[in-house]
């Protein structure tokens, strides 16, 4: 029976809301879609209990929050996989005035991208540090995973940043994009990132490296106080049409699209993007401390509800 002490804590159900688990299969020849789902978690004190203090939403990806590389040469067990799991604090945050009598906190986060499973867990505390907590595990199985084995896919849309809810932030090996409330004063979450989305004059767009100079300029998040370790991902320009993008499945192919690709004014952004003609697809080289290749094609621009680009994202694995 479950302990009485302590807050109460409720997953909201409903058409618009996911509130228990459940599993998706891509369709072969797919790349993964960043899905995204929303939840809304409901706090309350009890009424003869202390007033509420925290509320926590974290994630754990399992086995692994990157994708495995499957073998080529022999069968395939589910048990070489290495046991890598990794957690991800998404909200951490200190109730106040009548939050802390009742709360009701709506939250949007994208699925993975990689097959596996995440868990997601919603806790509240009270001021007597008592908790409770609800949660819900999704799984994805990418039914293409063995058969590519040279790099990750995937298709992604990261907003504008105009809210501290705003994914706008993306790790581009494991296809996670982040808000900021999940970014600032985590340095362990900063590690992860390797482009955002750069506003531009007159509504274009852009994509940045975390160390780039404009983006640091303009975008708070990313002045010197607040991120402390940047990864430094490099960026160039291509002449490649969709087709050639899409035939793109080796690692020879991606670092040679990086090599032979046009240099950009600033190597750590691109120009305005184009989501027509050529000029659509990116080459890129992450970090050099795990430097991976890949390809990002710009397939669309949303402008409702609010400004966002919708991208294919290739990487090595």
């Amino acid at each position: 029976m479950e302990d009485e002490s302590g807050p109460r804590v409720d997953l909201v159900g409903g058409s618009r809301f996911l509130s228990a688990s459940r599993t998706v299969t891509t369709a072969s020849n797919t790349a993964a879609l960043a899905d995204t789902f929303t939840t809304r978690v409901f706090a309350e004190r009890q009424d003869d209990g202390a007033e509420l203090n925290r509320l926590v939403i974290a994630v754990e990806y399992s086995p692994t929050p990157y994708p495995y590389v499957y073998p080529t040469t022999t069968a395939f067990n589910p048990n070489d996989i290495p046991k890598e799991p990794a957690s991800i604090v998404y909200l951490d945050t200190t109730l106040t005035r009548q939050q802390r009598q009742s709360v009701a906190f709506q939250f949007t986060a994208n699925t993975r991208t990689t097959s596996g499973r995440e868990k997601w867990v919603f806790t509240a505390y009270d001021a007597d540090n008592k908790k409770k907590e609800r949660s819900f595990t999704l799984v994805l199985r990418n039914s293409d995973s063995l058969r590519v084995a040279a790099y990750h896919r995937y298709t992604i849309l990261l907003p504008a940043p105009t809210t501290p809810y705003s994914r706008s932030s993306l790790a581009l090996l494991p296809g996670l994009a982040l808000p900021p409330n999940a970014l600032r004063g985590r340095p362990e979450n900063q590690e992860l990132i390797d482009l955002a989305y750069l506003p531009l004059a007159d509504g274009e767009r852009a994509l940045a490296a975390p160390n780039d100079a404009q983006l640091m300029r303009t975008n708070a998040l990313f002045n010197a106080s607040n991120w402390l370790k940047r990864r430094h991902t490099s960026l160039r320009g291509t002449d490649w049409d969709s087709a050639r993008f899409a035939n793109a499945t080796t690692t020879e192919a991606f670092q040679n699209a990086f090599n032979d690709g046009q240099i950009l004014p600033s190597g750590t952004r691109t120009e305005a993007l184009r989501a027509r003609g050529i000029g659509r697809v990116l080459a890129f080289k992450t970090d050099e401390g795990s430097a991976r290749y890949g390809l990002i094609f710009i397939q669309s621009f949303l402008t409702a509800p609010t400004p966002a680009i919708k991208m294919q994202v290739r990487i090595t694995k």
